[in-house]
């Protein structure tokens, strides 16, 4: 009868693993920094613009790239991602035109916005700024100062995405990673302290006490199989962090490559 129910707890952990996975597609889109996680794609139309479903609701938006049963798929070429690699927008005073297509390195005092275009910098004094893909009033909000100023590479994107948003990610894959082998190990812990109850079990109680020798085998067989669980889900998990964190870890050094040629030039 236990043994009964250490096989159907591990069916539904199976069961329920296997639903976690069922919609894992990525889509990062065109404008703004955050991707839709957890969702399942179901096609691409003209003009990169992305059907999916997520919570029994389908959806439309248009996208960059997607990632679809684990595979990544840029929608994009190499010369339209560089076009959106620095898509910052000034606002100067009097009515000046805007700056567009830069990258926001500074905010000094008195609104003051330190800028690159191509590789050039400048300097002007701003009553606002687009971020990001954020706009920000200068005269009634100063977050903004605080927000570039703490940026690790501020105005560098890739792919739409900044270094904060890749190194959050490569965060969440390592704790993944390390999640997943802390359940492979303790699962080989259980399987062999399963093996060894039952072994010892067996031996005194082979000649004996039948209720006792039922009793450690029950024990011994729930360790084994609760380390078999943890064995085959723990695996899988690490190996898909350590996928995951060579998969973030590129747009990361592509970012520092650019924020030193910036600052050599």
């Amino acid at each position: 009868m236990k043994r009964c129910k250490f096989l159907l707890i591990i069916i539904f952990l199976g069961g329920y693993l296997h639903a976690q996975d069922a919609c894992k597609d990525i889509i990062k889109k065109s404008k703004g920094t955050r991707s839709i996680v957890n969702c399942c794609i179901d096609t691409v139309k003209n003009g990169n613009i992305v059907v999916y479903t997520k919570k029994g609701k389908t959806y439309e938006v248009k996208a960059i790239a997607i990632t679809r049963n684990g595979e990544r798929i840029n929608l994009v070429t190499e010369q339209e991602k560089r076009t959106i690699k620095c898509s910052d927008a000034v606002h100067p005073t009097d009515s000046r035109k805007s700056i567009l297509n830069c990258c926001i390195k500074e905010i000094k005092p008195g609104n003051v916005v330190v800028y690159t275009i191509e590789n050039e910098s400048s300097e002007i004094e701003a009553i606002a700024v687009n971020y990001k893909g954020e706009y920000f009033d200068l005269q009634n909000n100063t977050e903004i100062v605080n927000v570039v100023k703490e940026d690790q590479y501020p105005g560098i994107l890739y792919e739409g995405n900044d270094y904060a948003y890749y190194n959050d990610l490569y965060k969440k894959a390592s704790g993944q990673m390390t999640l997943g082998i802390t359940f492979a190990a303790l699962g080989g812990v259980m399987v062999l302290g399963g093996t060894v109850v039952m072994q010892n079990n067996y031996e005194k109680y082979k000649d004996g006490n039948e209720l006792f020798n039922n009793w450690g085998n029950g024990i011994g067989t729930g360790l084994f199989l609760l380390g078999i669980a943890g064995v085959a889900s723990g695996i899988p998990i690490s190996v898909s962090g350590a996928m995951k964190k060579k998969r973030y870890k590129p747009p990361m050094d592509e970012i520092k490559r650019q924020a030193n040629l910036s600052l050599n030039t």
